[in-house]
């Protein structure tokens, strides 16, 4: 697949990175005016541990914009529709099984992260639609 997967690659990478920056301006040294987001790791030991659903880590108050500044940078990157990217990204989640055979999130999960999602979009100033 070399050289050919590079290109993929570096879409994921620069899909990573403005993923992290978003959370850094979030919290910390280099927290921005009005991006604080409270600590949430009690929740993020919640869904690691199974007491809440993964679903709720795809509602964490810092992962929304972060997921979606991502995903929108990727999507411009590499001149695809911004919900292609989403779909395509939480489809992998529906598609992954845990040790129960059941999938990490349902369908329905999907379109409440979807729902979720939509309402944020204009909160960042993007111009994006899903």
């Amino acid at each position: 697949d070399v050289p050919s997967i590079y290109s993929k690659i570096a879409m994921h990478l620069r899909d990573t990175i403005r993923h992290e920056i978003e959370h850094i301006t979030q919290t910390g040294w280099n927290l921005l005016p009005g991006k604080y987001i409270p600590s949430d790791q009690s929740i993020r030991r919640k869904i690691e541990t199974g007491e809440l659903p993964a679903r709720e880590y795809f509602l964490l108050p810092m992962e929304i914009p972060a997921m979606i500044q991502g995903m929108y940078l990727q999507a411009k990157k590499s001149r695809q529709p911004f919900s292609k990217i989403v779909n395509d990204y939480l489809d992998r989640f529906v598609a992954m099984k845990d040790e129960n055979g059941d999938s990490y999130i349902t369908t329905d999960d999907k379109e409440q992260i979807l729902a979720t999602w939509r309402k944020h979009i204009p909160k960042l100033g993007l111009k994006a639609t899903l």
